[in-house]
């Protein structure tokens, strides 16, 4: 019998569908689903406990911020942490610091593969496409963040934080949870691009453009990014705070001098999902949906320009992440379930395939070990 990789794929493809499918007849699935991503999340790509040192840069001044935030901003004048002062806050009431930080990154980043389950359940009322997505995000590094990252950043909590207007419906919860992620990392600013373009894809049909720009939705995201621009001002005008990015501008755009890492660091933002944004790309262009198509693709290019434009490149492409549920919701109206999870499962195989690479500046690209490799480490060389 001659070999076919046409019926080879076929086959993986039905093995893995009918795998998941055990999973998704499970009456509580979501719980399920988290506990499976965490697994192999962390399986490949486990924390380096080892290298946690708390008197170190950034995890030290998180550190500082946690016991009190109005005397970091009085001896910190030029910080871009200044106005990261959600996880700081919140460590600051409940006590504990840093193991407190640790034990809160490691809940959210658990659900926040429930969270994405659900997200694209409601959208295509298959389970087996969300199982698929929230495993293709735990091999991503959006999904790996919030075990992985030890420096005293909480990107993983803030990209929950701006998942979750996707699924809510209240408008007073949208503009609190988009206030905390914008509180949370500065980065999320640019996602509102993504929000917007969800907003009005999701607009009732035969509006003007003015009233799908500003629909109800719109206006609640728009609303809690006015109420972000007051607080920041008025903690801006009373500690005399600036930005570490602009006082580095006389040193030159660092875009242009660590462009060669770029191709690398948009790779690993997504990995297997830019599948997902090229095909909401064609979708957006066969539907007409030509504003919010160019809303999609600038807030992709500003983030790209922008998010490598510092030092920490892969860290600043995680927050593509959101481009992709538009995409989602885009590809569940267009395209049958047995097609999606088709789409899906390829994403999988090449998230899978790819490790966990990070990159950062002009030539830094570490790996982040997986649990294996972690373990033999651990024990023969240190």
């Amino acid at each position: 019998m001659k070999f076919s990789f046409y019926i080879y794929i076929s086959n993986i493809n039905t093995r893995i569908v009918a795998n998941i499918e055990k999973i998704a007849v499970k009456k509580n699935w979501l719980i399920y689903i988290m506990f499976y991503c965490s697994v192999v999340s962390l399986f490949f790509a486990f924390p380096s406990f080892d290298a946690w040192d708390a008197s170190s840069g950034r995890l030290h001044s998180f550190l500082l911020q946690c016991e009190s935030i109005t005397e970091f901003w009085k001896e910190n004048k030029i910080s871009n942490v200044n106005y990261r002062i959600t996880v700081p806050l919140l460590v600051g009431i409940i006590g504990g610091g840093h193991t407190t930080s640790i034990i809160i990154r490691f809940i959210v980043g658990i659900l926040l593969f429930g969270l994405c389950a659900k997200i694209i359940y409601d959208y295509t009322k298959d389970r087996t496409s969300a199982i698929l997505f929230s495993i293709t995000l735990a091999l991503t590094n959006p999904g790996a963040t919030s075990f992985c990252e030890h420096r005293g950043m909480f990107d993983g909590i803030a990209i929950f934080l701006v998942m979750l207007p996707f699924y809510f419906k209240n408008h007073f919860l949208i503009i609190f949870t988009i206030l905390l992620a914008f509180f949370t990392d500065e980065r999320t600013l640019v996602s509102t691009g993504f929000l917007l373009t969800h907003g009005m894809l999701n607009s009732e049909k035969g509006l003007g453009i003015i009233r799908r720009i500003f629909n109800n939705y719109n206006l609640s995201i728009l609303t809690g990014l006015i109420i972000y621009i007051f607080i920041r001002y008025q903690i801006n005008v009373a500690y005399s705070l600036g930005l570490q990015e602009v006082n580095q501008l006389k040193y030159g755009w660092k875009f242009l001098n660590q462009f060669n890492n770029v191709p690398v660091a948009i790779w690993t933002g997504l990995e297997g999902f830019w599948i997902v944004i090229l095909l909401n790309i064609i979708l957006l262009y066969k539907n007409q949906n030509f504003f919010s198509g160019l809303i999609f693709i600038s807030t992709i290019i500003f983030l790209i320009i922008m998010g490598n434009s510092v030092g920490d490149t892969s860290r600043s492409m995680l927050y593509l992440f959101p481009a992709v549920i538009v995409g989602m919701k885009q590809i569940s109206k267009k395209i049958p379930n047995n097609e999606t999870r088709n789409i899906l499962i390829l994403c999988l195989i090449i998230s899978f395939i790819f490790p966990s690479y990070w990159v950062g500046a002009k030539s830094s690209i570490w790996w982040q070990y997986p649990m294996p490799i972690q373990i033999i480490r651990w024990t023969f060389l240190l």
